[in-house]
């Protein structure tokens, strides 16, 4: 079996063997121990009973010698991840570790060798029922979070089983009625708010996970078997649940989650402040032996600008979108604003504002000169954009966003505080940075929406939605070539008939880039079954509103312009869901759990 760095690559190969009493590592050549492998690392699941580890230096001119770690009752049952900091020890190379039962008796010497694979779980002849990964890493407290370990400072225990392996149930597991559940992972934390700086600093629980995309690619419903079928097949999200416990152990989880799995290893963020109750527990539960959580971690992010981040507001909190539609405006650190950065796209910045009077005093003015018909490129006064109406939600890239800036500047031209305020906060997020008085591109994009007490909340999800399709646009190289191709692969009459509805919105037509970046958004903003009565019979009659002359040729295209639209958008969800798990009209992965959802 493979030794592995902290990157993950081959350090060299070691022996296994496996008995009732005792798991057995041998090392040949003797595996060295550098300063870039300080911290044993080994991945397992263990039996529930007191574990003594001895780590063996390789013979010499003196006898081996053997390094015990006791592992307690508890701490070792089920899925766990061991660490031992070897630089304590002084040790320069290791030809042996022994993980053994701590208890008297005589040992076992029945062993069966395993050297390629470990034993499956689920085994009865083995208590060690499989040996996942072992690792060798720099020092602990400088590692990035991976690789299933927990590191928390407020943890009390952690445990995972599999209930079953590859599609069998393991060995003392109840199916009941309907298929187990594969992966089980829970940690028992301490409680949050004892110690923490709650005045000063906002709590954030990190949960990672790891979902590896099936050979075949992200599951789709139906047309399994026909590979042609399959190329616009209906999404079928991978799920996990998430489930908080409060209390005594056994009780219900006071809240769930729907967690929608993303390929790769991903993040999503709880915030304790949104629940009524402490969380004393954390359970991960998933259906596929694909997905798994990877890592808790608690961070505390400031409530107010510090000297490490200056301006007009405290650093962005990392949410999903999903979470976005149920942090309560009673949260937010600002009381104009709150400030978030999408977790799937960790570059794009969401500012969601109290309303939109003032969304448009940040970016009225830069709405008109980046995209609005017969207004790009020029700097209104306030008394010319009076009565002008603007976006209901907003994106902008570092290239507009720095014209504009650099505009105002050259001619002096006055901007409101708001809009001075955006530029320290483009600035002080490196989205735009400065040289020698020119605003110079930096790396992200701003998006935004309001949680104006008029808007409904499927008209705060849709312009949601729509906003974080640019974003993704953005940062989706993949998405925006193909988004290009569909477009400019469309009938010229369909094209046509899109450039006359973005035009009655108020977009500049003449600008190709915002064209296709529209394009892209309006077929994905909504579910695909809806897409071609939005293009067919929702956008016809406004168009005809902007254009009446038209109406021979919208009523004469509507119909063949919304197929081809259906197809253009099942094209660009199968892309997005492919690579980011992500479906039209649904780009939400964290979310409240429905009593009638399954996994």
């Amino acid at each position: 079996m493979p030794v592995l760095d902290s990157e993950g690559e081959q350090i060299q190969n070691f022996r296994l063997k496996s008995t009732d009493e005792q798991l057995t590592l041998d090392f040949s050549p003797p595996l060295e121990i550098t300063p870039e492998r300080q911290v044993l690392q080994l991945d397992m699941s263990l039996p529930d009973a007191d574990l003594l580890a001895e780590v063996s230096e390789p013979d010499g001119d003196e006898p081996a010698r053997r390094i015990p770690v006791s592992i307690p009752r508890g701490m070792s049952s089920g899925r766990t991840v061991l660490e031992y900091q070897l630089s304590a020890e002084g040790l320069s190379e290791i030809s042996q570790i022994v993980l053994r039962k701590h208890a008297d008796g005589p040992e076992s010497t029945a062993e069966s060798s395993a050297e390629s694979s470990p034993a499956r779980s689920g085994q009865e002849d083995s208590p060690f029922t499989s040996l996942l990964a072992f690792r060798l890493l720099d020092d602990f407290s400088a590692l990035e979070i991976d690789d299933y370990r927990i590191r928390m400072p407020w943890y009390l225990s952690y445990n995972q089983r599999l209930l079953t392996m590859d599609g069998a149930p393991a060995t003392g597991t109840e199916t009941g009625a309907g298929p187990a559940l594969n992966v089980y992972q829970e940690a028992e934390i301490s409680s949050l708010m004892d110690d923490f700086p709650l005045l000063d600093y906002v709590p954030v629980i990190r949960l990672g996970y790891e979902y590896r995309k099936p050979e075949a690619g992200m599951p789709v419903r139906g047309f399994q078997e026909d590979e042609e079928a399959r190329e616009f097949a209906d999404p079928l999200p991978p799920l996990a649940r998430v489930d908080l416990f409060s209390g005594e152990s056994g009780a219900a989880p006071f809240q769930s989650f729907e967690l929608r799995l993303r390929p790769g290893q991903q993040s999503v963020y709880l915030y304790p402040e949104m629940f009524s109750q402490d969380i004393s527990a954390i359970r991960f539960t998933h259906d596929s032996v694909h997905g798994r959580m990877r890592a808790l971690e608690l961070l505390s992010i400031p409530r107010s600008p510090t000297v490490e981040s200056p301006g007009p507001l405290p650093p962005p909190l990392p949410m999903d979108l999903g979470m976005i539609m149920n942090y309560s405006r009673g949260l937010w650190r600002n009381p104009e604003m709150e400030l978030y950065s999408w977790n799937l796209f960790p570059q794009v910045l969401i500012i969601d504002f109290r309303d939109y009077e003032l969304q448009a005093r940040y970016l009225k003015r830069l709405a008109y000169f980046v995209e609005k018909e017969g207004f790009r490129g020029e700097l209104l006064t306030n008394a010319q954009l009076a009565g002008r109406h603007g976006w209901n939600a907003h994106n902008y890239h570092p290239r507009d966003l720095s014209r504009f800036y650099n505009r105002a500047a050259d001619e002096g031209f006055p901007l409101n505080e708001e809009e001075l305020n955006l530029l320290e906060l483009l600035l002080q997020r490196g989205i735009l940075t400065e040289n020698g008085g020119e605003y110079l591109e930096g790396e992200g994009q701003i998006i935004s929406i309001t949680d104006h007490p008029l808007q409904t909340e499927a008209a705060r999800r849709l312009f949601l939605n729509h906003e974080a399709l640019h974003g993704m646009f953005y940062n989706f190289p993949e998405f925006r070539e193909l988004s290009t191709q569909l477009w400019n692969g469309m009938e010229e009459s369909s094209r046509e008939y899109l450039e006359y509805y973005f035009s009655y919105v108020g977009y500049d037509p003449e600008d190709s880039y915002l064209m296709i970046n529209e394009f892209q958004a309006y077929m994905l903003q909504q579910d695909i079954v809806n897409l071609r009565w939005m293009v067919q019979s929702r956008m016809a009659p406004r168009i005809l509103r902007r254009f009446p002359a038209l109406e021979n040729f919208v009523y004469g295209n509507n119909v063949d312009t919304g197929w081809e639209a259906l197809r253009a958008g099942e094209a660009l969800q199968t892309l997005i869901y492919q690579n980011y798990g992500l479906t039209a009209g649904d780009l939400f992965g964290l979310v409240p759990w429905e009593g009638d959802a399954e996994l």
